[in-house]
């Protein structure tokens, strides 16, 4: 009877490792990726905004590549919202699995929940800029950067239709932004 407690007992630490190790994979997989997406947009972005102005001379073409462009800020901004929710999850997960473990605790944000400070391993208080999540601000910079798409999709129907001198489709050069 005693060897079947055991057995029991040695299975559900054995799942708890196991929960526990898949748990923290995947926080520093979503880690990565709160890194890559804003970089992604960023590159991809810039990318498409100067080559759009400098060798598209067809304003409604120009439109059309903005406008992926958008689509492409926005679904990463969906993508970095979602990570940012896994991770705080996994966080919590992590956490709470610590507790019911009877361990201290692993300092993983710089917005630690109020406990006391004997719970943690190791904890220092965060300083000015350090009270900030890097994903919120990579989110910030995102919005940013699809607030500049939409301006330059409006600058780039008003400018070209009501001046048509800027319009260098007719033009047998090609026109290059210097």
């Amino acid at each position: 009877m005693s060897k079947k407690i055991l057995s029991r007992r040695d299975d559900s630490q054995s799942l708890f490792i196991t929960q526990y190790t898949q748990c923290y994979e995947h926080l520093r997989h979503h880690d990565r990726l709160i890194l890559q997406a804003p970089s992604i947009a960023i590159v991809i972005d810039g990318a498409i905004l100067i080559s759009t102005f400098a060798f598209v001379p067809i304003w409604w073409v120009r439109e059309v590549i903005l406008v992926v462009a958008l689509a492409l800020t926005i679904g990463l901004i969906i993508l970095l919202t979602k990570t940012l929710y896994h991770i705080r999850v996994e966080k919590n997960t992590l956490t709470s699995m610590e507790i019911e473990a009877g361990q201290k605790i692993v300092h993983r944000t710089t917005k630690p929940e109020r406990l006391n400070l004997s719970h943690y391993w190791y904890y220092i208080p965060p300083k000015h800029i350090q009270r900030f999540s890097a994903a919120e601000i990579f989110i910030s910079l995102m919005c940013f950067l699809v607030l500049l798409i939409i301006i330059l999709l409006v600058l780039n129907g008003i400018f070209l239709r009501e001046f048509p001198a800027f319009d260098k489709s007719s033009s047998s050069i090609p026109f290059l932004l210097i």
